[in-house]
């Protein structure tokens, strides 16, 4: 699934649950299966109904998704659900994500942040970089029955950093500067920020950056914002900070 979709899964009602967010990866989504996911994204209703008969649990997560925002097909949650909780069932990590939001947001379900952190979690064990971000981000606002924890939040922030999310790239550059969650770095906070700002201008991550270089606590590079004068004589190579270690924070 890309992100757009993630993002729209019921429009607009899901905006602002997701442009902000499990454990250790137990398993995680093979390069074939992420590339799999994404063709779904681009198939007809018709065509995704042909892989559902077929048992493409991808494509009947898409096809729930569908249903849910009347995307091809006049809307209906009830369908929607239908596919997406047996998607689930089966263990296919997008209906678990979608159905994550749906119970966080309530829509077209009664309004429950407990069961969205367990079907997160489910996502999130099997690799799927959105439902660790909004896990991450469940966790450490103290959501859904779980006791408010940046250390815990960051294991998941950072596997979906880690996986290329932009969203959690921005959050992990943010733990860094601010030593939410981890030691205060901000040599690993700028490469979060450039990262992220290499997918497109990012007008956050510009800020940070900006910030940064004016407390001299990293030197300006061709890239960053700001005229900066020519090029430092000096430049700060900053590596991937490793991952912390894995640990599964408890439902209360």
């Amino acid at each position: 699934m890309t992100i757009s979709r993630h993002i729209i899964y019921f429009g607009a009602a899901l905006l602002g649950a997701s442009t902000l967010a499990g454990a250790a990866i137990a398993e995680t989504r093979s390069a074939a299966e992420l590339q799999h996911s994404r063709v779904v994204d681009t198939l007809s209703v018709v065509e995704l109904e042909q892989r559902m008969a077929n048992g493409d649990l991808h494509a009947q997560a898409e096809l729930g998704a569908r249903y849910g925002r009347g995307d091809g097909v006049p809307a209906n949650l009830t369908k929607s659900l239908e596919l997406l909780r047996d998607a689930a069932e089966k263990k296919d990590p997008d209906a678990a994500f979608y159905l994550g939001l749906i119970h966080q947001t309530g829509i077209g379900v009664p309004k429950d942040e407990a069961r969205a952190v367990l079907f997160y979690e489910t996502a999130a064990d099997q690799g799927h970089p959105a439902a660790q971000y909004m896990l991450g981000k469940m966790i450490y606002q103290g959501e859904g029955g779980i006791q408010a924890s940046w250390e815990s939040a960051f294991t998941y922030f950072w596997h979906a950093a880690d996986s290329g999310y932009p969203p959690a790239e921005l959050m992990l550059g943010y733990a860094y500067q601010m030593g939410y969650g981890t030691p205060r770095n901000p040599k690993a906070a700028a490469y979060w920020y450039r990262r992220n700002n290499s997918r497109g201008r990012n007008a956050v991550a510009e800020q940070n950056l900006i910030k940064l270089i004016a407390n001299r606590e990293i030197l300006w590079e061709p890239g960053d914002p700001g005229a900066g004068g020519p090029p430092p004589l000096e430049t700060i190579a900053v590596d991937a900070p490793p991952p912390p270690k894995s640990h599964k924070p408890k439902s209360k």
